[in-house]
């Protein structure tokens, strides 16, 4: 059974414990990430886990949404950076891009 109300539902707290394990043991912090490949099924998700990821502080998802530039790497691709620290979100477009196939 689920504790709380949607988030959890939508697996965030389980996001946010991997997460805090990941950076860990990789011996990083949130803010040296770089790129992030998230797994977004709905929109909404998308924002919840750059919180559950600690991308952003609590509620400050839309802020880091909000704070973006475009820039394009070395073989002239272009990319949008992300928040203070300029994260690449989904380079690969996401599912959504690829018409979640997977649900």
């Amino acid at each position: 059974s689920f504790a709380g109300g949607a988030a959890d539902l939508a697996g965030l707290p389980q996001a946010a414990r991997a997460a805090a394990e990941a950076y860990a043991q990789a011996g990083v912090r949130p803010e040296e990430i770089g790129v992030v490949e998230l797994h977004d099924c709905f929109s909404p998700n998308e924002l919840l886990l750059y919180e559950a990821l600690q991308l952003c502080g609590p509620g400050r998802a839309a802020e880091f949404w909000r704070q973006r530039e475009t820039v394009a790497n070395a073989g002239g691709a272009q990319h949008v950076r992300q928040g203070p620290h300029g994260v690449v979100v989904n380079p690969s477009g996401g599912l959504e891009s690829k018409g979640h196939p997977i649900g």
